[in-house]
């Protein structure tokens, strides 16, 4: 499958603004034929969750895409749309319909989010600034934040704002001018809303580092955390901000006092 802003027809459906694109960044708006991108009959999807958002790759903010239809959302990542699960069984020759489930043999365990911890933080001229793609073109603020848990488990961190954030964990250290190493994961909009989120299984005795960002340069404004699981975690913002400091953020009761200069 290829991407739904690829299709042979997407004039048609989409208007695609090069000029809003991060410089290099074009080759992931190619269109191709009907020889390589196979449609399988299906109608152009707006609710595919393989078509990119508005703003994918944007430099400035601006659309990089836009709907000709009125009234449409593109790039939700929260599931498969009709379209999706119909041309999966096109491919695969499945003339079945519903939902068909194996007879499970064996007991599943059922992830419970009994607990939530959250901190607002907010993204200013004053916070640090780094590439975040490593490739020389992105210049985005960013927090850090130290972040441990009591108990083995999993956990959901996601971030809530009107910003387009993004969200990095890392294994101990965030080294700035080297955004790949250390790195645990990475996400952009995977919370709906463009917002990041991401599941991860977390040791006690570890430390990590979270770092929110923008996908976007230069962005700034409010942001909320939210960590869910089974116990509650440890937040503690770390990043230093060139600022007279600031009140201490309030994490369900608890109080951490930022650093800053």
């Amino acid at each position: 499958f290829f991407h739904e802003q690829s299709r042979p027809d997407r004039e048609e459906y989409i208007k695609v603004n090069y000029e809003n694109m991060i410089t290099g960044m074009a080759h992931n708006f190619e269109k191709y034929n009907n020889s390589i991108a196979d449609t399988l009959n299906t109608p152009y999807d707006y609710g595919s969750v393989m078509h990119y958002p508005n703003n994918a790759f944007s430099s400035n903010s601006l659309p990089t895409i836009e709907p000709i239809q009125p009234n449409v959302t593109i790039g939700q990542r929260v599931n498969l749309s009709a379209i999706d699960i119909q041309e999966v069984r096109i491919l695969y020759n499945c003339s079945a319909t519903g939902i068909t489930l194996p007879l499970l043999t064996t007991t599943t365990a059922t992830i419970i989010y009994s607990v939530n911890t959250t901190v607002s933080s907010v993204l200013t001229v004053n916070n640090p600034i780094y590439d975040r793609r490593g490739d020389g073109n992105s210049r985005c603020y960013y927090d850090t934040f130290d972040l441990s848990v009591s108990m083995a488990g999993t956990y959901y961190i996601r971030s809530h704002s009107t910003m387009d954030t993004y969200g990095y964990l890392y294994n101990s250290s965030f080294i700035p001018n080297h955004p790949n190493l250390n790195l645990i994961a990475s996400d952009d909009d995977s919370s709906g809303g463009t917002q990041f989120g991401f599941a991860l299984s977390l040791e006690p005795r570890v430390r990590y580092t979270l770092v929110p960002t923008t996908f976007s340069n230069m962005v700034t404004g409010p942001y909320t955390v939210i960590v869910s699981g089974p116990q509650r975690v440890t937040l503690i913002r770390t990043s230093i901000v060139e600022t007279t400091p600031v009140a201490p953020i309030t994490t369900d009761g608890y109080q951490t006092n930022p650093a800053s200069k």
